[in-house]
C-alpha cells in the first residue's frame, strides 16, 4: 500500500471527527468516537448482508439455483405495526422480517434482538405463521433465564460463611483448579488445543446430564 493510499484511508476513518485545529486531547476523545462509529457501521453492514438477497443478473434457471443455495432460501415478510403516540394519534411502521425455515433463523429490521436480546413480536408472528412452536436455544439468552446463577454471587468474600454457601465453595474450588491448568497449558499451542478439546467433550457431556435431570430447558414455546 502506498503512502497516498494510507493517507486517504486515514482521512476517511477520521472524516467528520477531527480537523486541522484539533488538539491532542480532542484527538484522543474523537478517536474513540471514530472507532465506535466504524464498529457500528460494520455491524450494520454485516446485518444487511446476512438478510439481503443477491439479485440475479440473467434470467437463467441455473443462476437462480445458485442463488437459492447461497442465500439459504430466505423468505421475506412485511409486517405492519401500529404505535400509539398519544390518545388521538397512531403511527404505522412497516418492518421486514427475514426467515429461514430449515435453520429456524429469523431476523427483523427493528433489530430488537440484536440491541436488547429480546425476540420481537414481528419475528414471533412470522414463526407462528410458519408453524414454529419452539425457538432454538440461541434465542434464549442467559440473561433472561430464571435458573441463571450470577458469577459474582459465587465469589468468596470476607463476610461469607462457605459452610453455609456450598455453591461458593464449589465455585472457588473449580476456579483454583482451572487457574492452575491454564497456567500449565498456556505455554504450548498443542497443549491449549488438547485442553480445549477436553473442555468441549466435558461441556457436551454436562449438557446431557443437565437435560436428563430436567434442570435445563432447551427451548421456549413461542
Amino acid at each position: 500500500m502506498s503512502t497516498t493510499q494510507r493517507s486517504e484511508s486515514m482521512n476517511a476513518f477520521f472524516d467528520g471527527f477531527v480537523h486541522s485545529g484539533t488538539t491532542l486531547k480532542e484527538f484522543v476523545d474523537q478517536f474513540d468516537n471514530a472507532l465506535r462509529k466504524k464498529v457500528e457501521l460494520e455491524t450494520t453492514a454485516d446485518f444487511n448482508s446476512s438478510i439481503q438477497t443477491i439479485p440475479c443478473s440473467f434470467a437463467f434457471r441455473i443462476e437462480k439455483q445458485f442463488q437459492a443455495v447461497k442465500e439459504g432460501c430466505i423468505s421475506t415478510y412485511d409486517v405492519l405495526d401500529e404505535i400509539t403516540i398519544d390518545y388521538d394519534h397512531v403511527k404505522s411502521i412497516k418492518y421486514t422480517v427475514y426467515f429461514k425455515n430449515e435453520e429456524v433463523d429469523v431476523k427483523c429490521t427493528c433489530a430488537l434482538f440484536e440491541m436488547r436480546g429480546i425476540v420481537c413480536r414481528h419475528a414471533l408472528n412470522v414463526c407462528q405463521m410458519n408453524k414454529i412452536h419452539a425457538l432454538p436455544e440461541k434465542y434464549v439468552l442467559d440473561q433472561w433465564r430464571k435458573d441463571l446463577k450470577r458469577r459474582y454471587t459465587m465469589v468468596k468474600s470476607s463476610y461469607d460463611d462457605l459452610r453455609q454457601n456450598a455453591d461458593s465453595g464449589r465455585y472457588d474450588l473449580v476456579v483454583k483448579r482451572c487457574s492452575k491448568l491454564a497456567t500449565r497449558v498456556s505455554s504450548s499451542d498443542a497443549h491449549v488445543t488438547a485442553f480445549m478439546l477436553h473442555l468441549d467433550e466435558f461441556e457436551n457431556k454436562f449438557k446431557g446430564l443437565t437435560q436428563e435431570s430436567g434442570s435445563t430447558k432447551v427451548a421456549e414455546t413461542v
